[in-house]
């Protein structure tokens, strides 16, 4: 809205008919919250003011004690996987880290069960493992597929091991996010490849006389890499969970490829950590990163750096990773390729579902975020750093646990500015706590609708509830355009709006890179104690027409 003169009007209790209008919030003091909110602790949407409860498991070997095997700058992947954490939200009291000639089979599996009984309930978590990928035949005879695995010291981690873990986290944390840098070709088929220009380099497979070790025996058509062709890595069952959303799995390359690791790091390590510490990351302004958004960037360097690689992802692919940042990321990446690919075009972002107008006020410009120095995906979107906040909610509800089931049906799908009142209803699968929040049409405002100061009480059954109540309305108050609701049931109370300007019936703020901040991290970090679990509907879209 372009000022709350012009906004919704809510009615006062016991006055279904009342118009009281909804004062304009002072810029100075939208300014002074703004700044206030800069300050909120924590650099990725997982974090709460005290980083509570996000946890990290660093699985890395380059020493595998025998030079054929070794890899280079796997200790240095190490510390770009705990500056990932960091983004992420982990303090480093919460970072468990296994190395070297203690990634044994057995101690991978004891590390990912301690990690299981290590968090509690809605929990966060960050898996990483460097390392190098094998394949070998599929349990179940000759004829079974190939089946992937981590080669560790003395032996493997297979991958339906892994998938089993990461399901069974998945169940009890609220997000678990995967990076896996290692090759998944175990064949005599690499020497095919070619290798980065740059020198110093070494893909992460085992040479042919270690296929022993991997049950692979000669001649076996499995680990013929080719770098050419799209599988995915065959974790399909994270996406049948039904908390399978909550699980991200983002891998270096596909099942036929080889990853390559260097001196100064392995590629795809540095891409990854490069591009979350980069804003221009962000192609769809929503303030945060998710794994569409990392797997373009870092694809894009990969292409532009010659590596045929192709990054791949499941499950929960639109899970918000990290907040943007004014800094970029700096000069992590290894030289560039003399003749760079182009950088693949990200997909397009959904287009943002509209609410309607609540009491948006007027709010000063967002600050853009300084891309000094943009990535290759950004550099061939165009992407620049205002805050979306249509795309905000949208990076909010894909954060929602799927085993709640919450839908917003409004009474129509356009409004007439001045005439027209909103009408919707929420409906729920579970009791809970429930919050509307609103983003006005001008684009430029969060307004939390509901709980209200005409109307706090939020806890709701399940089934289905009408808005708004009697004791307050919300009319179109323009301008033309489209706003959004998202509505979210939380087991407990959430402080979404904390940091909001309180003045009015609803709360609001403006809707730059500080609020955004403040309002994931309330919505889905279990800030101030709460619960990391929450559900939330589709983001609904509603055109304000004169």
């Amino acid at each position: 809205m372009k000022s709350a003169r012009h906004a919704a009007v809510a009615c006062p209790h016991g006055d279904p008919h009342g118009r009281a209008r909804l004062p304009r919030l002072p810029l100075a003091r939208a300014a002074a919250r703004a700044a206030a909110a800069a300050c909120v602790a924590g650099m990725a949407a997982w974090a709460t003011p005290a980083l509570a409860e996000n946890h990290a498991l660093i699985l890395w070997i380059g020493d595998y004690g025998d030079p054929r095997a070794n890899l280079p700058g796997i200790d240095l992947d190490a510390g770009f996987a705990k500056k990932i954490a960091t983004l992420m939200g982990v303090p480093e009291k919460n970072i468990l880290e296994v190395a070297n000639a203690q990634l044994t089979p057995k101690n991978v599996g004891a590390a990912l069960a301690a990690m299981h009984d290590r968090i509690k309930e809605g929990d966060k978590l960050f898996v990483y493992y460097s390392g190098h990928g094998t394949q070998m035949a599929a349990r179940g005879g000759t004829g079974a597929r190939c089946t992937e695995a981590m080669y560790v010291r003395g032996g493997v981690f297979m991958d339906s091991d892994l998938q089993e873990s990461l399901t069974r986290l998945g169940q009890k944390a609220s997000q678990v996010v995967m990076m896996n840098d290692s090759c998944f070709s175990g064949g005599a088929a690499t020497r095919s490849l070619t290798a980065p220009a740059e020198g110093d380099t070494k893909a992460k497979f085992l040479p042919p006389d270690f296929k022993a070790n991997t049950a692979v025996a000669a001649g076996y058509s499995c680990g013929d890499a080719v770098n050419t062709r799209g599988m995915t890595r065959s974790l399909a069952t994270l996406e049948k969970d039904q908390r399978g959303p909550q699980v991200l799995y983002i891998a270096a390359s596909t099942d036929t490829q080889v990853s390559f690791a260097s001196k100064k790091g392995s590629f795809a390590t540095l891409t990854w950590a490069q591009c979350l510490a980069d804003s221009s990351s962000d192609s769809n302004r929503s303030g945060t990163i998710n794994g569409e958004e990392l797997q373009a960037c870092a694809q894009g360097w990969l292409n532009k750096l010659g590596v045929k690689q192709t990054i791949m992802l499941q499950g929960n692919t639109k899970l918000p990773l990290t907040f943007t940042s004014t800094a970029t990321g700096g000069s992590a990446l290894a030289a560039p390729a003399p003749a760079p690919a182009p950088a693949p075009t990200p997909a397009p972002a959904p287009a943002a579902p509209a609410p309607v107008a609540a009491a948006p006020v007027q709010a000063p410009a967002p600050t853009p975020v300084a891309a000094p120095v943009p990535s290759p995906a950004a550099q061939a979107t165009g992407a620049t750093g205002a805050v979306r906040a249509a795309s905000a909610l949208e990076d909010i509800a894909a954060a929602g646990d799927r085993s709640y089931q919450v839908r917003i049906t409004t009474a129509k799908d356009s409004m007439r500015i001045g005439q027209d009142l909103l009408d919707f209803s929420v409906t729920t699968n579970r009791e809970g706590y429930l919050y509307i929040l609103q983003v006005g049409s001008d684009g430029k405002t969060f307004n939390l609708l509901f709980p209200n100061k005409l109307d706090g009480n939020n806890q709701v059954s399940a089934g289905t509830h009408r808005f708004p109540r009697p004791s307050w309305r919300v009319r179109s108050g323009g301008p033309a355009g489209t706003s959004y609701l998202l509505a979210i049931v939380s087991p407990d109370k959430k402080d979404i709006g904390r940091d909001m300007d309180a003045g009015s019936a609803f709360a609001s703020a403006s809707a730059n890179t500080a609020s955004t901040r403040t309002l994931v991290i309330e919505a889905t970090g279990a800030s101030g104690g709460s619960s990391g679990r929450f559900g939330a509907s589709a983001v609904v879209a509603i055109r304000e027409v004169q």
